[in-house]
């Protein structure tokens, strides 16, 4: 048994980028209605989250620079074992 999607031809009529957040404005030709899709910038708060925010349980430095200290110094003990 085949299984036929039908998809009907689209086209992208506006985008809007904001600090926080991108709107695309999509429509389907011959149709007066559109569909506006809100995408969030959510590896931006990643980032943010990750590298900058600071961190007052791990002494004021952001998560990503404590995992690095930690590492660096794992590795550091490793090779003074050796």
């Amino acid at each position: 048994m085949t299984a036929t999607h039908s998809i009907a031809p689209t086209l992208l009529v506006a985008i809007d980028i904001s600090k926080h957040r991108h709107e695309v404005l999509i429509g389907i030709p011959g149709k007066k209605r559109r569909r506006r899709i809100t995408i969030t910038n959510t590896l931006d708060w990643v980032h943010w989250y990750n590298e900058k925010r600071l961190y007052g349980p791990l002494g004021y430095i952001s998560p990503a620079t404590a995992e690095r200290n930690f590492y660096n110094a794992e590795l550091t003990a490793k090779i003074d074992a050796e």
